[in-house]
């Protein structure tokens, strides 16, 4: 299973890479209650025919995506030359 905390480092990480490699910075907000779900609990199952209707291929919900890839996601990348 994959916690929160899991979630909140792999997010950082995400956040690191990108700004390393495009010099943007990304800002997590948190959704209102009006919103869609965003990347609360409500949204780890969530899919929709987008993904199948132009790839052909059955969607993967984030919760699924992590559990698959939780050691790869939480793996620090080598450090570069």
């Amino acid at each position: 299973m994959i916690s929160e905390q899991d979630i909140g480092v792999f997010i950082e990480g995400v956040k690191n890479y990108f700004l390393v490699n495009s010099g943007k910075p990304i800002e997590v907000v948190q959704g209102g209650a009006d919103a869609r779900p965003g990347f609360g609990r409500e949204a780890m199952n969530f899919t929709t025919s987008h993904f199948q209707d132009l790839t052909g291929r059955t969607p993967t919900s984030v919760r699924t995506l992590f559990e698959q890839n939780k050691e790869r996601l939480l793996t620090p990348p080598a450090p570069r030359p």
